[in-house]
């Protein structure tokens, strides 16, 4: 392309990042990919407007290209939930499978189903939410922080996990050292000279500790 076709492409990514706030979506998958080591980001277009939706990797599987690696072929999302539903004596909190499918064709929203342990559901296909986008690639990225050969899905933590004993001393410490300010550091009401017995004290800024 020449340098006025360069600048009108230019122009139109740049509106794109702007109006589809992809600068924003790029914060939130790198904040959850460096949290559960792996993300998935759909893409898709609601309304006119480019939208995205940022999936932690435990709730996803998946496929990816064999000829193309990292590029995904399949996004499968699928995870129980809580869902609180109006029962006979009021509502009740029950879980619930939430199941989508992402493909090069299709992008597939699955009616949600009871759980039942041990039980896979017969999935029904809700048409409503369902699209066939037919872009023959699939809209998803699969994020990975720090990923090694040693794992092809997954990444690795940003914190070493060997570091974990130390940072729960750490915080151990630190929960210790705020309790001390608390309970030594709150002033305590006194009367000098009581007659007779009284009730125990339970130390509180509130209270009043007869001597």
């Amino acid at each position: 392309i020449d340098e006025d076709q360069a600048e009108v492409l230019s122009r139109f990514i740049r509106s794109l990042v702007k109006v589809g706030k992809l600068a924003r979506t790029a914060r939130e998958f790198s904040r959850a990919a460096c949290t559960t080591s792996s993300c998935a980001v759909v893409l898709g277009i609601r309304g006119g407007y480019l939208v995205t939706h940022v999936e932690p990797g435990k709730h996803c599987i998946p496929s990816f290209d064999p000829g193309r690696p990292g590029r995904l072929q399949q996004l499968e999302i699928k995870y129980v939930h809580p869902r609180e539903v109006q029962e006979q004596g009021g509502w009740r909190t029950r879980l619930f499978w939430y199941r989508r499918l992402v493909t090069e064709t299709e992008d597939i929203v699955y009616r949600e189903e009871p759980f039942r342990a041990g039980m896979e559901p017969t999935w029904a296909r809700d048409t409503e939410a369902s699209v066939s986008h037919g872009l023959g690639f699939c809209p998803a990225a699969w994020v990975r922080t720090m990923p090694t050969s040693a794992d092809p899905v997954d990444g690795t933590p940003i914190i070493d996990p060997a570091l974990y004993p130390l940072l729960d001393e750490v915080n151990y410490t630190v929960s210790l050292k705020n309790r001390s300010a608390q309970y030594n550091c709150d002033p305590w009401t006194a009367r000098f000279g009581v007659v007779g017995d009284s009730e125990p004290v339970t130390k509180s800024s509130g209270r009043i500790m007869d001597l």
